[in-house]
């Protein structure tokens, strides 16, 4: 026997061939026809799977995943490759994975394809097409479909990685495009102006709420939009705040837990790095928490702990430019505040431990 055959018993199909050491694999499949099996056998290159069975890289329990398998498409298939990556890795690394991933998918028609499918051209194409994309987010995007594609092998849905040889061509790109990104720090001017608008906000809205509650005709809908409107503005004050104070990042404030506060100081086991910073409260943020309303007996901030960084990222983007600053990220607030600390005299030692990082070269490169 040589090749693959095909066994029709019955409504059972079953593909056989024969191993390096002259052994029979019998391995059962979903088909309902001959047909069907004669398709997927010319669809997924088996011959190139009996090869790699011949030489003992092919384990007939990784065989039998990829027989069964073989009809999941890559749009299917993100899901179960979301709930993987999100058990060892942060959420704001699974939210850009994701992104990525999707971005790819849609970019290069693949929604319908089989990761079998994919080719190494679809994936160079992708990363190094013409476009204003910065070399860090081509790298990114690289490291999505590799982490796609790396789940996609190890439970059988394909054979080959086509993102591995695949790399960013940094020589196509400009000089603008090679360089990192530069977060510009936000300042304590910066923090007013927001502060005042996100005040005004939140004072406009508790106007209309009783102006509302003078109404014989209340709309309890109307109510509870402004409600919502009205504690997701006193979060950013909150935030603003916190990130002003103690330069945590932000998915560190989404979480943040009632536990934290231990008297005088805010204790934080950080989520990027799991290290334990412990900052002093000042009178200002000690004002700025009493006024937190408590929805949760185990999160500060329930409602936007659940709303992911990403989408939290571009709400902050928004409110900084009707507040008149722009071109700066919530993150900008961590840069501002270990500049300002750097100015009032604490050695680069002290700023690595209130950041909570492991290494001074990470810190030199906020100040």
């Amino acid at each position: 026997m040589t090749g693959v055959k095909i066994l029709n018993c019955g409504k059972n199909i079953s593909l056989r061939h024969l191993d390096r050491k002259g052994g029979t694999q019998e391995y059962k499949t979903p088909f309902n026809s001959v047909a069907e099996a004669e398709d997927f056998i010319k669809d997924t290159n088996l011959d190139k799977v009996v090869q790699l069975a011949e030489i003992n890289a092919l384990t007939k329990e990784s065989m039998a995943r990829v027989v069964s398998g073989h009809s999941k498409t890559i749009l299917e298939l993100i899901p179960e490759w979301i709930d993987q990556i999100s058990m060892y890795s942060e959420e704001t690394t699974v939210e850009q994975y994701e992104r990525g991933l999707r971005l790819w998918v849609k970019d290069s028609n693949l929604a319908d394809e089989t990761p079998s499918t994919v080719s190494e051209k679809d994936v160079h194409y992708f990363i190094n097409k013409k476009s204003d994309r910065k070399a860090s987010t081509r790298k990114i995007y690289l490291q999505s479909i590799r982490s796609f594609f790396k789940f996609a092998c190890n439970r059988g849905h394909t054979l080959h990685d086509p993102s591995a040889l695949n790399r960013v061509k940094l020589r196509n790109l400009t000089h603008e495009q090679k360089e990192p990104k530069k977060i510009k720090p936000v300042t304590s001017e910066d923090v007013d102006k927001i502060l005042t608008y996100v005040r005004g906000v939140r004072s406009g809205v508790l106007n209309s709420l009783k102006q509302l509650e003078q109404q014989t005709s209340r709309s309890p809908k109307k109510q509870e939009t402004l409600m919502k409107r009205y504690d997701m503005y006193r979060f950013w004050e909150t935030a603003v705040i916190l990130a002003h104070e103690t330069a945590l990042r932000f998915s560190d404030i989404a979480k943040l837990e009632w536990s934290s506060f231990k008297g005088d100081n805010l204790i934080v086991w950080t989520e990027k790095r799991d290290t334990r910073v412990e900052i002093p409260i000042s009178a200002r943020l000690r004002d700025a928490l009493l006024n937190i309303p408590i929805h949760d007996l185990t999160y500060c901030f329930p409602e936007p702990k659940n709303m992911g960084a990403v989408k939290l990222s571009t709400y902050f983007k928004r409110i900084a430019e009707k507040s008149d600053v722009f071109g700066k990220s919530f993150h900008g607030l961590r840069h501002g505040t270990l500049q300002r600390w750097k100015e009032q005299g604490f050695t680069l030692e002290d700023l690595a431990k209130k950041a909570g990082h492991t290494s001074t070269k990470t810190t030199e490169g906020y100040l």
